[in-house]
């Protein structure tokens, strides 16, 4: 940890600062660049976007590191944990409303949520769907935001490399896990996160366990249908979803029987599968639609059934997506 730290604390600092002190000329640069572009191509003005928002995360690392170092300093050097958490999930949030904010302007999004009412009161285990980075802001800007829902989090290990999330990340209950690891400890970690919970309080995982992509789709169905022909089977009609996994959610459903589910769905942000997308101009005037649905847990089966409701919610949001992401296209 200390190690990882070394390397990539040091790393945003000083891109920050020549990011900062080269911003004029990056952006004139990146303005006639975009001008070409679009003479040519017809491409939306994008590269400056991108230098903008990488500023923007570069800000947002910079001041987010301060505080948390600060609020490290007046909790007692980290001995007072209530108050180090608290002020750290307030530095989260700042943090996501930002990035998600600049990303809203820049890029001109246009972000829908329905049924948010149904994110309260904890707590719950909240389920979301994965296409997209942007999708990792969607849940602090639709629950914990508004509603102050304290969410422990189900991420990949890989996002320790980004110096906010390593700091406060590993200060508040959350679990980085590795994935495809097979660790029985690891989902004993996830189990871990149901204890304690209060009315402000919710367990997030995504349970496609990384973004959908056709190629990804394909190998899960195929790894499935070497365990479970059935399955297999009645999953193939997913077109914009990947298979849930059931490792961390069943964990998280028999560690806490008592939990109603939340699931967080989106359809707009399809299609994103790197830089490259972006630079054509993808994500620019996106219209992106949040759902958010509530089951209470008396209605969802137990036992070896939890895994076919699972499956079959998630088939119920494959329909959702491709429906929204239909009319969205018809509205152009």
């Amino acid at each position: 940890m200390i190690l990882r730290r070394v390397r990539s604390i040091p790393l945003v600092l000083i891109a920050f600062v020549v990011v900062t002190v080269l911003l004029i000329p990056l952006l004139a640069v990146a303005i006639v660049a975009d001008l070409l572009r679009l003479a040519i191509t017809r491409c939306p003005p994008t590269i400056t976007r991108l230098v903008l928002i990488l500023w923007c995360w570069l800000f947002a690392e910079t001041v987010g590191m301060t505080a948390l170092l600060v609020i490290w300093v007046v909790s007692a050097f980290g001995r007072n944990v209530g108050r180090l958490q608290r002020q750290t999930f307030a530095v989260q949030q700042s943090w996501a409303a930002w990035m998600l904010g600049a990303a809203r302007i820049l890029f001109r999004l246009n972000i829908e949520v329905e049924g948010s009412a149904a994110a309260q009161p904890g707590p719950y285990l909240l389920f979301v769907r994965h296409v997209s980075i942007l999708d990792n802001l969607l849940p602090a800007a639709v629950i914990s935001r508004p509603f102050w829902i304290n969410l422990r989090y189900v991420l990949k290990r890989e996002l320790l490399a980004d110096p906010c999330f390593d700091i406060a990340g590993q200060r508040l209950p959350n679990y980085f896990v590795e994935r495809d690891s097979g660790d029985p400890a690891g989902l004993q970690r996830v189990r871990d996160l149901t204890v304690g919970l209060g009315d402000h309080d919710g367990v997030l995982i995504y349970p496609e366990g990384t973004r959908v992509t056709a190629e990804r789709r394909a190998r899960a169905l195929e790894r499935i249908a070497k365990r479970d022909p059935q399955r297999a089977e009645r999953l193939a009609v997913l077109e914009h979803c990947l298979p849930p996994r059931t490792g961390g959610p069943l964990a998280l459903f028999g560690a806490a029987p008592e939990l109603d589910i939340v699931l967080l769905m989106h359809a707009g942000l399809d299609g994103l599968k790197g830089i490259g997308d972006v630079l054509g101009g993808a994500l620019v005037r996106r219209r992106i639609v949040v759902r958010v649905e509530r089951y209470e847990r008396a209605s969802i089966p137990a036992g070896p059934a939890t895994a076919d409701w699972l499956d079959q919610r998630w088939i119920e949001i494959d329909r959702w997506v491709g429906s929204t992401l239909a009319e969205i296209k018809a509205e152009g």
